[in-house]
């Protein structure tokens, strides 16, 4: 098991305390022991990293991931479906953007390949991709013509008890750890309701209205309530 000790750090817990100088242990994937202000760790059988005095923090978890959406934060792909080779590629390297970021962990709300989270999350464990630990999740399952769900997915969302158990066991034979479903769709409320929620003008506050007295027509005084 591999030990890595950070030393010269600002140690940032996330516990609401001031980072404060100090040294962190790490032994294979845990943080084994932290020491603060003037105190050090045992060096022994471990490969040292001198921070420079810059700040150490645990890894950030992605509660509400997306990896196979195509844009990330330096790429935009202005497309929610692509050839599937190409869009396996993206989402690995969504993964790897991710990661970067600082995010150790993502917890999938949705994919839009069947199996490309169970790929890409088998990949990453095995040390051959770089990315966080991934919950994979199924494909988004949805009523038809939702939007975000590509239709060449429409075969696989049939309705009824008999639909949905035939489908949950097919995503437990593909190895997922979670399950998405869309009860209503982004458009619930109105066609492409929330692509105007998006683009529309805010409205104009309405003008405030005093209340008038009927006989002579200046404002009213309100009367207090009795307690």
């Amino acid at each position: 098991m591999a030990s890595v000790l950070f030393t010269n750090v600002a140690v940032f817990d996330g516990t609401g305390k001031t980072p404060e100088r100090g040294e962190v242990r790490v032994e294979g994937r845990r943080i084994a022991a932290v020491a603060r202000g003037g105190a050090a760790l045992d060096r022994r059988g471990a490969a040292i990293v001198d921070g420079k005095g810059a700040t150490l923090m645990p890894g950030l978890v992605e509660a509400h991931a997306h990896l196979s959406w195509p844009s990330s934060v330096d790429r935009v792909i202005n497309a929610m479906t692509m050839a599937p080779e190409e869009h396996l590629l993206v989402t690995a390297r969504n993964a790897r953007v991710t990661l970067d970021h600082g995010f150790t962990s993502a917890y999938s709300a949705g994919s839009l390949g069947v199996r490309f989270e169970v790929a890409l999350r088998d990949e990453i464990d095995g040390g051959w991709l770089p990315g966080p630990r991934l919950k994979a999740s199924s494909i988004e399952r949805a009523p038809g013509n939702i939007f975000g769900v590509p239709q060449a997915h429409g075969e696989g969302h049939g309705r009824g008890p008999d639909a949905m158990r035939a489908y949950i066991k097919s995503c437990a034979e593909m190895r997922l750890d979670s399950i998405k479903l869309l009860l209503s769709g982004d458009d619930n409320f109105t066609p492409n309701g929330s692509q105007e929620l998006l683009t529309r003008k805010p409205r104009s506050k309405p003008p405030v209205r005093k209340p008038v007295h009927p006989a002579s027509g200046s404002p009213a005084t309100p009367k207090p309530r009795p307690r």
